[in-house]
């Protein structure tokens, strides 16, 4: 995917997860700031400072790799535990048919399952994971490939 599309494809997702997040229009407490300046790197929602985490990675699987139209296919992602991977599933001509987001379970994987429809040919699942919806903000603003995204396919026959 080149990284045009895969820059509108994160800013899709992160928009669909920010309304999915801020439950439909609630609003939150926003957090006050310290006026004086901290010395410390800045946290993560674990309380562990960023600047310490493992770089992300994520893979992707789709079981089974080619199908019939009307048979279920699964794809699978593995990052780490409780990551965010957004992704999207574009059909044979191009046609984007599926964007969400998934939260990884606590062992990493997070499994979307679909059902094959026409048009037959070669489908792509893009995706990018991210610690945080911050994360793919970031992602979007300057698109990449690499560790913590993936492309897979599977032929619709």
């Amino acid at each position: 995917m080149d990284l045009v599309k895969r820059g509108a494809f994160i800013a899709a997702i992160v928009l669909a997860f920010a309304v999915t997040a801020c439950g439909g229009g609630e609003s939150t407490p926003s957090a006050t700031q310290s006026a004086a300046p901290s010395t410390t790197a800045p946290e993560t929602a674990s309380g562990t400072p960023s600047g310490t985490q493992e770089p992300l990675t994520l893979s992707g699987t789709v079981n089974p790799e080619s199908v019939t139209v009307g048979e279920t296919v699964t794809v699978t992602f593995t990052t780490a535990p409780n990551a965010i991977v957004g992704f999207q599933v574009v059909d044979p001509t191009g046609k984007t048919t599926v964007q969400a987001s998934l939260n990884a379970h606590p062992d990493g994987t997070a499994v979307y399952k679909l059902t094959a429809a026409e048009p037959t040919g070669k489908w792509l699942v893009s995706a990018a994971a991210g610690r945080s919806i911050l994360d793919l903000l970031k992602l979007q603003a300057a698109p990449t490939s690499g560790p913590n995204t993936v492309d897979v396919n599977f032929d619709v026959r």
